[in-house]
């Protein structure tokens, strides 16, 4: 399972004294990911986190005044970057099989992005994990960096085809998959329910063409992850479940999701 730590707006539902020290008031006392990591644990089921670090334009003023990110030298911003995955790393160490970490674009126009580092620390803990940055939407050209283990895939519509055994860039395959488009942006993907599209009713995939997309992505040796609408108390869109469930049955025959 892939879940999203924080998009946008840099707040965490897990401790971390890392970002508490650079920003009260941005994680929970509740260790809601060792819950959900032990929970899946228990039925054999990896967990992987997605991590979004919050300094794209318009995302988090007031995180990216104390984490460092619009100072010119951006020494003191990687040094907190690299502290707060590494400290993420260490605490929840082999329940973590793996990071996606969104929004590479940000470090397009910096200089002497520490990869190396970064991707170092997000191993802490588990010197096995996979580590991936997203350059954008299917964009499998683009090599963030020679340090990354797999490509992010994010994409959003069902008729994506992998060709060859890797991408472009040279790296495994692999696809985030959004089932729903935005209304106003029709080529990108919708992610979550909130306030602004509660409303609007979303028609799943068949999960006939779902069961193919990931029959594709398997046959170049990637794997897929689809991404479900959930609500903010974590209860997931039924029509996308159910469709989910549907798939299951198609690929694994019959049993419980």
């Amino acid at each position: 399972m892939l879940f999203t730590l924080t998009h946008e707006m840099h707040h965490l539902p897990c401790p971390n004294p890392e970002v508490d020290r650079i920003l009260s008031g941005r994680t929970c006392s509740r260790d809601l990911i060792m819950e959900m990591a032990d929970r899946l644990a228990a039925h054999h089921i990896p967990l992987v986190l997605y991590y979004n670090h919050g300094i794209m334009k318009g995302q988090d003023p007031q995180w990216q005044d104390a984490v460092g990110s619009r100072c010119s030298s951006k020494e003191t911003y990687f040094t907190n970057y690299c502290n707060i995955i590494r400290w993420m790393g260490q605490h929840y160490g082999k329940k973590v099989i793996a990071w996606w970490m969104d929004s590479a674009i940000a470090f397009r126009e910096m200089k002497n992005v520490p990869f190396k580092q970064m991707t170092d620390a997000a191993r802490e803990g588990n010197p096995e994990r996979l580590v991936c940055y997203n350059p954008g939407l299917e964009d499998h050209s683009t090599l963030v960096t020679p340090y990354q283990d797999y490509w992010a895939g994010e994409v959003c519509r069902m008729n994506y085809y992998p060709f060859g055994e890797l991408t472009p860039s040279g790296l495994p395959w692999y696809s985030f998959a959004a089932w729903h488009l935005k209304r106003d942006r029709r080529f990108v993907g919708e992610w979550g329910i909130r306030e602004d599209n509660a409303a609007i009713r979303y028609l799943p995939p068949s999960a006939e063409s779902v069961a193919l997309f990931i029959h594709r992505f398997h046959s170049h040796g990637g794997a897929v992850t689809c991404n479900l609408l959930c609500y903010q108390d974590g209860s997931v869109l039924d029509e996308d479940l159910q469709v989910m469930k549907e798939v299951r049955r198609k690929i694994r025959g019959q049993g419980s999701l």
